[in-house]
């Protein structure tokens, strides 16, 4: 059986955190500057406003909601970007090496979706990947 959607979204916020604290340390430990440093959990935390957004619009989108619902979300969408967009002008006129520590923090979601998904591929009992199942 397939693991459970609130579980695979449980261990991806748990992965996401651990990813965030191992990269600020990594990274802190490279560029030595602590306004650089700040700059990957700020990321990470803009990457976690990303991925609570997109899920609640695509949530609204499949449960088919009304128009104007709709423009909320694509107004939601566009303050996102913005937002991003406005982090990153900010870290630009500090350091490139804060835009590079913001950047890291950005993937952190990225990379925890990525494990969990290996991980899940991997931990599918044999019957599940037959041909039979996928045809």
């Amino acid at each position: 059986m397939l693991p459970s959607i609130a579980a695979s979204e449980k261990r991806i916020h748990s992965a996401a955190f651990w990813i965030a604290v191992l990269a600020t340390i990594l990274y802190g430990v490279i560029v030595r500057n602590w306004i650089a440093t700040a700059t990957v959990p700020l990321g990470a935390a803009v990457s976690y406003l990303n991925f609570r957004w997109l899920s609640a619009s695509v949530s609204a989108v499949v449960l088919r909601v009304r128009y104007k619902k709709i423009r909320y979300l694509i107004a939601k969408f566009l303050v996102r970007v913005t937002l991003v967009f406005l982090l990153l002008y900010v870290m630009i006129r500090v350091s490139s090496a804060a835009v590079l520590g913001f950047l890291i923090g950005l993937s952190v979601y990225v990379l925890a979706i990525m494990t969990e998904a290996i991980l899940s591929l991997f931990s599918l009992p044999k019957s599940e990947c037959t041909k039979k199942n996928f045809s």
